[in-house]
Protein backbone atom coordinates (compact mmCIF):
# COMPACT_ATOMS: atom_id res chain seq x y z
CA UNK A 1 0.00 0.00 0.00
CA UNK A 2 1.01 3.61 -0.65
CA UNK A 3 0.28 5.86 2.31
CA UNK A 4 0.45 9.62 1.88
CA UNK A 5 -0.42 12.07 4.68
CA UNK A 6 -1.34 15.58 3.50
CA UNK A 7 -1.94 18.83 5.36
CA UNK A 8 -4.24 21.23 3.57
CA UNK A 9 -4.71 24.90 4.47
CA UNK A 10 -7.96 26.21 2.97
CA UNK A 11 -10.70 28.83 3.35
CA UNK A 12 -13.90 26.82 2.74
CA UNK A 13 -15.32 23.46 3.67
CA UNK A 14 -13.96 20.58 1.58
CA UNK A 15 -15.83 17.29 1.58
CA UNK A 16 -14.26 13.86 1.27
CA UNK A 17 -15.69 13.66 -2.24
CA UNK A 18 -14.05 16.96 -3.21
CA UNK A 19 -10.71 15.63 -1.95
CA UNK A 20 -11.04 12.30 -3.75
CA UNK A 21 -12.54 13.36 -7.09
CA UNK A 22 -9.24 14.66 -8.57
CA UNK A 23 -7.64 11.34 -7.68
CA UNK A 24 -10.52 9.47 -9.31
CA UNK A 25 -9.91 11.51 -12.45
CA UNK A 26 -6.30 10.30 -12.44
CA UNK A 27 -6.88 6.54 -12.03
CA UNK A 28 -10.61 5.72 -11.91
CA UNK A 29 -11.39 4.87 -15.49
CA UNK A 30 -7.94 3.43 -16.24
CA UNK A 31 -8.24 0.87 -13.43
CA UNK A 32 -12.02 0.41 -13.62
CA UNK A 33 -12.62 1.92 -10.16
CA UNK A 34 -15.83 3.66 -9.13
CA UNK A 35 -15.88 7.07 -7.41
CA UNK A 36 -17.02 5.34 -4.21
CA UNK A 37 -14.08 2.91 -4.33
CA UNK A 38 -11.60 5.73 -4.81
CA UNK A 39 -13.22 7.74 -2.00
CA UNK A 40 -12.52 4.82 0.35
CA UNK A 41 -8.79 5.46 -0.16
CA UNK A 42 -9.23 8.73 1.77
CA UNK A 43 -9.49 9.27 5.53
CA UNK A 44 -9.74 12.67 7.22
CA UNK A 45 -7.73 12.66 10.42
CA UNK A 46 -8.55 16.16 11.67
CA UNK A 47 -10.03 19.50 10.69
CA UNK A 48 -9.13 22.58 12.70
CA UNK A 49 -9.95 26.28 12.63
CA UNK A 50 -6.88 28.54 12.68
CA UNK A 51 -6.70 32.01 14.34
CA UNK A 52 -6.79 33.65 10.90
CA UNK A 53 -10.21 32.05 10.21
CA UNK A 54 -8.80 29.55 7.69
CA UNK A 55 -8.87 25.80 8.14
CA UNK A 56 -6.35 22.99 8.30
CA UNK A 57 -7.42 19.56 7.16
CA UNK A 58 -5.10 16.60 7.62
CA UNK A 59 -6.04 13.54 5.58
CA UNK A 60 -4.58 10.19 4.56
CA UNK A 61 -4.52 8.85 1.04
CA UNK A 62 -4.07 5.09 1.28
CA UNK A 63 -4.12 3.48 -2.16
CA UNK A 64 -2.96 0.04 -3.37
CA UNK A 65 0.11 -0.71 -5.47
CA UNK A 66 -0.87 -0.08 -9.07
CA UNK A 67 0.89 -1.19 -12.23
CA UNK A 68 1.16 2.31 -13.59
CA UNK A 69 1.61 2.40 -17.33
CA UNK A 70 2.98 5.81 -18.17
CA UNK A 71 3.88 7.37 -14.81
CA UNK A 72 5.54 6.62 -11.49
CA UNK A 73 3.74 6.79 -8.11
CA UNK A 74 5.63 10.06 -7.52
CA UNK A 75 4.27 11.49 -10.79
CA UNK A 76 0.76 10.31 -9.94
CA UNK A 77 0.85 12.07 -6.56
CA UNK A 78 2.30 15.25 -8.02
CA UNK A 79 -0.39 15.37 -10.71
CA UNK A 80 -3.16 14.81 -8.13
CA UNK A 81 -1.86 17.48 -5.75
CA UNK A 82 -1.37 19.95 -8.61
CA UNK A 83 -5.03 19.51 -9.52
CA UNK A 84 -6.10 19.89 -5.88
CA UNK A 85 -3.98 23.04 -5.63
CA UNK A 86 -6.07 24.66 -8.40
CA UNK A 87 -9.15 24.87 -6.15
CA UNK A 88 -9.83 28.50 -5.24
CA UNK A 89 -10.25 27.69 -1.55
CA UNK A 90 -6.88 25.88 -1.23
CA UNK A 91 -4.08 28.05 0.16
CA UNK A 92 -1.29 25.49 0.58
CA UNK A 93 -0.60 21.76 0.41
CA UNK A 94 2.18 19.91 2.21
CA UNK A 95 2.95 16.19 2.19
CA UNK A 96 3.90 15.36 5.76
CA UNK A 97 4.30 11.62 5.27
CA UNK A 98 4.98 9.75 2.08
CA UNK A 99 5.55 5.99 1.98
CA UNK A 100 6.57 6.19 -1.68
CA UNK A 101 9.36 8.62 -0.79
CA UNK A 102 10.22 6.57 2.29
CA UNK A 103 10.71 3.33 0.37
CA UNK A 104 12.75 5.07 -2.28
CA UNK A 105 14.89 6.90 0.29
CA UNK A 106 15.36 3.82 2.46
CA UNK A 107 17.14 2.01 -0.38
CA UNK A 108 19.62 4.86 -0.79
CA UNK A 109 20.05 5.42 2.94
CA UNK A 110 21.03 1.82 3.59
CA UNK A 111 23.66 2.14 0.88
CA UNK A 112 24.92 5.44 2.33
CA UNK A 113 25.26 3.90 5.81
CA UNK A 114 27.38 1.10 4.35
CA UNK A 115 29.51 3.63 2.44
CA UNK A 116 30.02 5.78 5.54
CA UNK A 117 31.14 2.78 7.58
CA UNK A 118 33.60 1.87 4.83
CA UNK A 119 34.96 5.42 4.76
CA UNK A 120 35.49 5.26 8.54
CA UNK A 121 37.22 1.95 8.01
CA UNK A 122 39.61 3.54 5.48
CA UNK A 123 40.29 6.61 7.65
CA UNK A 124 41.04 4.47 10.70
CA UNK A 125 43.52 2.46 8.66
CA UNK A 126 45.15 5.55 7.14
CA UNK A 127 45.78 7.24 10.48
CA UNK A 128 46.94 4.00 12.06
CA UNK A 129 49.40 3.75 9.15
CA UNK A 130 50.57 7.29 9.99
CA UNK A 131 51.00 6.27 13.64
CA UNK A 132 48.63 9.05 14.69
CA UNK A 133 46.45 8.92 17.79
CA UNK A 134 42.83 8.81 16.67
CA UNK A 135 41.42 11.17 19.27
CA UNK A 136 39.93 14.65 19.70
CA UNK A 137 43.34 16.22 19.12
CA UNK A 138 43.43 14.70 15.65
CA UNK A 139 40.13 16.40 14.84
CA UNK A 140 41.52 19.76 15.97
CA UNK A 141 44.51 19.30 13.64
CA UNK A 142 42.07 19.27 10.72
CA UNK A 143 39.82 21.99 12.16
CA UNK A 144 36.94 19.58 12.72
CA UNK A 145 34.64 19.85 15.72
CA UNK A 146 32.77 16.83 17.16
CA UNK A 147 29.02 17.22 16.74
CA UNK A 148 28.18 16.04 20.24
CA UNK A 149 29.96 16.01 23.57
CA UNK A 150 31.33 12.58 24.35
CA UNK A 151 33.86 10.79 26.51
CA UNK A 152 36.56 8.94 24.61
CA UNK A 153 36.51 6.13 27.18
CA UNK A 154 32.81 5.54 26.49
CA UNK A 155 33.42 5.59 22.74
CA UNK A 156 36.24 3.07 23.12
CA UNK A 157 34.04 0.83 25.26
CA UNK A 158 31.64 0.68 22.29
CA UNK A 159 34.57 -0.13 19.95
CA UNK A 160 34.05 3.13 18.08
CA UNK A 161 36.36 6.11 17.52
CA UNK A 162 36.20 9.84 16.79
CA UNK A 163 35.09 9.27 13.21
CA UNK A 164 31.69 8.28 14.63
CA UNK A 165 31.30 11.83 15.99
CA UNK A 166 31.81 13.97 12.89
CA UNK A 167 29.52 15.09 10.11
CA UNK A 168 29.56 13.35 6.76
CA UNK A 169 30.86 16.61 5.27
CA UNK A 170 33.88 16.47 7.59
CA UNK A 171 35.41 13.40 5.94
CA UNK A 172 36.83 15.43 3.04
CA UNK A 173 38.54 17.80 5.52
CA UNK A 174 41.07 15.13 6.41
CA UNK A 175 42.85 15.94 3.16
CA UNK A 176 44.12 19.28 4.51
CA UNK A 177 45.31 20.10 8.06
CA UNK A 178 44.48 23.55 9.37
CA UNK A 179 47.06 26.23 8.75
CA UNK A 180 48.83 28.46 11.26
CA UNK A 181 46.82 31.64 11.78
CA UNK A 182 48.18 35.21 11.74
CA UNK A 183 48.38 35.39 15.52
CA UNK A 184 50.49 32.23 15.74
CA UNK A 185 52.88 33.50 13.06
CA UNK A 186 53.21 36.89 14.80
CA UNK A 187 54.03 35.13 18.07
CA UNK A 188 56.85 33.26 16.32
CA UNK A 189 58.21 36.54 14.93
CA UNK A 190 58.13 38.06 18.39
CA UNK A 191 60.04 35.15 19.88
CA UNK A 192 63.46 36.49 20.96
CA UNK A 193 65.08 33.15 20.20
CA UNK A 194 64.35 33.63 16.49
CA UNK A 195 67.56 35.21 15.19
CA UNK A 196 67.45 34.42 11.49
CA UNK A 197 65.15 33.46 8.64
CA UNK A 198 66.36 29.88 9.05
CA UNK A 199 65.25 29.96 12.70
CA UNK A 200 61.88 31.34 11.62
CA UNK A 201 61.49 28.70 8.92
CA UNK A 202 62.38 25.86 11.28
CA UNK A 203 59.92 27.12 13.90
CA UNK A 204 57.16 27.32 11.29
CA UNK A 205 57.82 23.73 10.28
CA UNK A 206 57.86 22.63 13.90
CA UNK A 207 54.57 24.34 14.74
CA UNK A 208 52.82 23.34 11.50
CA UNK A 209 50.52 20.38 11.63
CA UNK A 210 51.43 17.43 9.48
CA UNK A 211 48.93 16.10 7.02
CA UNK A 212 48.71 12.51 5.86
CA UNK A 213 52.29 11.39 5.26
CA UNK A 214 51.74 8.50 2.81
CA UNK A 215 51.14 10.08 -0.59
CA UNK A 216 48.97 7.30 -2.00
CA UNK A 217 46.63 7.67 0.99
CA UNK A 218 46.42 11.43 0.53
CA UNK A 219 45.74 10.99 -3.21
CA UNK A 220 42.97 8.53 -2.49
CA UNK A 221 41.14 10.86 -0.09
CA UNK A 222 41.53 13.78 -2.50
CA UNK A 223 39.91 11.68 -5.24
CA UNK A 224 36.81 11.25 -3.05
CA UNK A 225 36.14 14.92 -2.26
CA UNK A 226 33.76 15.74 -5.11
CA UNK A 227 31.95 12.41 -4.82
CA UNK A 228 31.48 12.82 -1.06
CA UNK A 229 29.76 16.16 -1.72
CA UNK A 230 27.21 14.52 -4.04
CA UNK A 231 26.58 11.70 -1.58
CA UNK A 232 26.04 14.26 1.18
CA UNK A 233 23.35 16.00 -0.89
CA UNK A 234 21.47 12.72 -1.10
CA UNK A 235 22.05 12.04 2.60
CA UNK A 236 20.71 15.48 3.57
CA UNK A 237 17.64 15.07 1.38
CA UNK A 238 16.87 11.76 3.07
CA UNK A 239 17.58 12.91 6.62
CA UNK A 240 15.36 15.98 6.15
CA UNK A 241 12.72 13.86 4.38
CA UNK A 242 12.79 15.95 1.24
CA UNK A 243 11.81 14.93 -2.25
CA UNK A 244 14.67 13.30 -4.12
CA UNK A 245 15.12 15.49 -7.18
CA UNK A 246 16.49 14.14 -10.43
CA UNK A 247 19.64 16.26 -9.97
CA UNK A 248 20.27 14.80 -6.50
CA UNK A 249 19.71 11.26 -7.75
CA UNK A 250 21.93 11.67 -10.82
CA UNK A 251 24.70 13.31 -8.78
CA UNK A 252 24.50 10.48 -6.27
CA UNK A 253 24.65 7.81 -8.95
CA UNK A 254 27.65 9.48 -10.59
CA UNK A 255 29.39 9.45 -7.21
CA UNK A 256 28.57 5.88 -6.27
CA UNK A 257 28.33 3.87 -9.47
CA UNK A 258 31.02 3.07 -12.03
CA UNK A 259 30.14 4.24 -15.53
CA UNK A 260 31.30 2.43 -18.64
CA UNK A 261 31.11 3.23 -22.34
CA UNK A 262 31.51 0.36 -24.80
CA UNK A 263 33.20 -1.73 -22.14
CA UNK A 264 35.64 1.03 -21.14
CA UNK A 265 35.45 2.53 -17.65
CA UNK A 266 34.71 6.25 -17.98
CA UNK A 267 34.53 7.07 -14.29
CA UNK A 268 34.83 4.87 -11.22
CA UNK A 269 32.27 5.12 -8.45
CA UNK A 270 33.21 5.42 -4.81
CA UNK A 271 32.41 1.77 -4.04
CA UNK A 272 34.83 0.49 -6.67
CA UNK A 273 37.37 3.13 -5.63
CA UNK A 274 37.32 1.85 -2.04
CA UNK A 275 37.71 -1.73 -3.26
CA UNK A 276 40.65 -0.61 -5.42
CA UNK A 277 42.19 1.16 -2.42
CA UNK A 278 42.25 -2.02 -0.37
CA UNK A 279 43.48 -4.04 -3.34
CA UNK A 280 46.35 -1.61 -3.89
CA UNK A 281 47.26 -1.67 -0.20
CA UNK A 282 47.24 -5.46 -0.27
CA UNK A 283 49.45 -5.51 -3.36
CA UNK A 284 51.83 -2.91 -2.00
CA UNK A 285 52.19 -4.35 1.49
CA UNK A 286 51.40 -8.04 1.31
CA UNK A 287 55.05 -9.21 1.05
CA UNK A 288 56.13 -7.01 3.96
CA UNK A 289 53.03 -8.06 5.88
CA UNK A 290 53.77 -11.75 5.39
CA UNK A 291 57.41 -11.32 6.48
CA UNK A 292 56.39 -9.33 9.57
CA UNK A 293 53.80 -11.94 10.56
CA UNK A 294 56.33 -14.70 10.00
CA UNK A 295 58.89 -12.85 12.11
CA UNK A 296 56.41 -12.52 14.97
CA UNK A 297 55.66 -16.24 14.67
CA UNK A 298 59.38 -17.09 14.95
CA UNK A 299 59.52 -15.16 18.21
CA UNK A 300 56.59 -17.19 19.50
CA UNK A 301 58.07 -20.53 18.49
CA UNK A 302 61.68 -19.98 19.52
CA UNK A 303 62.01 -19.62 23.29
CA UNK A 304 64.17 -16.98 24.88
CA UNK A 305 66.40 -16.85 26.82
CA UNK A 306 68.67 -18.96 24.63
CA UNK A 307 71.09 -20.90 26.75
CA UNK A 308 74.67 -21.57 25.49
CA UNK A 309 75.97 -25.09 26.17
CA UNK A 310 79.56 -26.15 25.65
CA UNK A 311 80.18 -22.98 23.65
CA UNK A 312 77.17 -23.57 21.36
CA UNK A 313 73.94 -21.61 21.22
CA UNK A 314 70.95 -23.83 21.94
CA UNK A 315 67.58 -22.80 20.52
CA UNK A 316 64.53 -24.26 22.30
CA UNK A 317 61.08 -24.38 20.73
CA UNK A 318 57.77 -23.65 22.41
CA UNK A 319 55.30 -26.43 21.72
CA UNK A 320 52.40 -24.26 22.92
CA UNK A 321 52.67 -22.27 19.69
CA UNK A 322 52.95 -24.88 16.98
CA UNK A 323 51.68 -28.20 15.78
CA UNK A 324 54.44 -29.19 13.41
CA UNK A 325 57.49 -31.43 13.21
CA UNK A 326 60.01 -29.24 15.01
CA UNK A 327 62.71 -30.48 17.36
CA UNK A 328 62.62 -29.45 20.99
CA UNK A 329 66.20 -28.14 20.76
CA UNK A 330 68.51 -26.95 18.00
CA UNK A 331 72.26 -26.43 18.36
CA UNK A 332 72.70 -24.78 14.96
CA UNK A 333 70.91 -21.87 13.32
CA UNK A 334 71.01 -23.61 9.93
CA UNK A 335 69.21 -26.71 11.18
CA UNK A 336 66.56 -24.64 12.96
CA UNK A 337 66.14 -22.50 9.86
CA UNK A 338 65.72 -25.59 7.65
CA UNK A 339 62.72 -26.65 9.77
CA UNK A 340 61.36 -23.17 10.43
CA UNK A 341 60.88 -22.20 6.78
CA UNK A 342 58.48 -25.07 5.91
CA UNK A 343 56.64 -24.38 9.18
CA UNK A 344 56.20 -20.67 8.33
CA UNK A 345 55.10 -21.47 4.78
CA UNK A 346 52.43 -23.74 6.22
CA UNK A 347 51.05 -21.55 9.00
CA UNK A 348 51.54 -17.91 8.02
CA UNK A 349 48.91 -16.74 5.54
CA UNK A 350 48.17 -13.43 3.87
CA UNK A 351 45.21 -13.19 1.53
CA UNK A 352 46.09 -13.42 -2.19
CA UNK A 353 49.79 -13.87 -1.50
CA UNK A 354 51.77 -17.03 -2.29
CA UNK A 355 55.10 -17.05 -0.41
CA UNK A 356 56.26 -20.23 -2.15
CA UNK A 357 57.68 -18.46 -5.16
CA UNK A 358 61.27 -18.40 -6.31
CA UNK A 359 61.66 -14.62 -6.15
CA UNK A 360 60.45 -14.58 -2.53
CA UNK A 361 62.74 -17.36 -1.26
CA UNK A 362 65.71 -15.07 -0.79
CA UNK A 363 63.71 -12.49 1.18
CA UNK A 364 62.33 -15.24 3.40
CA UNK A 365 65.77 -16.72 4.02
CA UNK A 366 67.23 -13.31 4.89
CA UNK A 367 64.37 -12.56 7.29
CA UNK A 368 64.82 -15.86 9.17
CA UNK A 369 68.60 -15.33 9.41
CA UNK A 370 68.27 -11.77 10.66
CA UNK A 371 65.54 -12.63 13.16
CA UNK A 372 67.43 -15.54 14.71
CA UNK A 373 70.65 -13.54 14.82
CA UNK A 374 68.84 -10.63 16.45
CA UNK A 375 67.50 -12.97 19.13
CA UNK A 376 71.03 -14.20 19.83
CA UNK A 377 72.30 -10.60 20.01
CA UNK A 378 69.48 -9.60 22.35
CA UNK A 379 70.30 -12.55 24.60
CA UNK A 380 73.97 -11.60 24.76
CA UNK A 381 73.12 -7.98 25.58
CA UNK A 382 70.89 -9.10 28.43
CA UNK A 383 73.61 -11.25 29.98
CA UNK A 384 75.34 -9.60 33.02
Amino acid sequence: MNIIKIQLNHTENLTLNELSSPFYAEIGEEYDLSEEEVEEFFTIESQLLLPNATFVTIFLLNFPELELRDQTPEDLMKSYLNTLQQKDSVLSIVKTNDSVLFERAQQYYQEIIELEMEIRNVLTYIFNSDERDIDKKLLSYFDIKPQVSYKESETQSLFENIFFHVLFSDYSKFTQPKQLNDKQIINILRDSSIQSFEDFRNQLLEDSIEGISIQRHQDFLLSLVERLANIEKMRNSIMHIRNLSNNVIMGYKRAVETFENEGEIVEKGIKDSIRDFWSQEQTTLKQDTWLALAQSQIRKVVITPIEPRNGEVIFCTNRDHYDFELEEEYAEIDSLKADLIPYLLEYVQVRDFDPETADFAESLSEMVDSTLQAMVDEQQQDEP
